[in-house]
């Protein structure tokens, strides 16, 4: 397991909300996309990481990207077990 993150060629990620990002992102990946991932176009990625999002988003709309994506790579998601209530938080209405 050594070195095995030395095989990673590219890191990405999508943000949809710019006042998230922090030096800690722009240390970590090779590029940020300011944007909602809904309205995204699918580019190729061996793995998309799908981490606190889907419970925002419509079921058809998680749906479909997600049925884009498995075209391409695998999904790993990662989602709360209980959500509760949710509203805009520090500003961000995409909470």
């Amino acid at each position: 397991m050594e070195g095995h993150w030395q095989n990673i060629e590219k890191l990405d990620c999508i943000e949809v909300f710019p006042d998230y990002i922090n030096d800690i992102h722009r240390a970590i990946y090779d590029e940020i996309i300011i944007g909602d991932v809904i309205t995204w176009e699918v580019k190729p990625y061996d793995m998309y990481l799908l981490i606190d999002v889907v419970e925002h988003w419509k079921k058809e709309e998680a749906h479909a990207l997600m049925q884009e994506m498995i075209k391409h790579g695998k999904i790993l998601i990662s989602t709360p077990k209980n959500i509760g209530l949710q509203g805009a938080v520090f500003g961000n209405e995409w909470e």
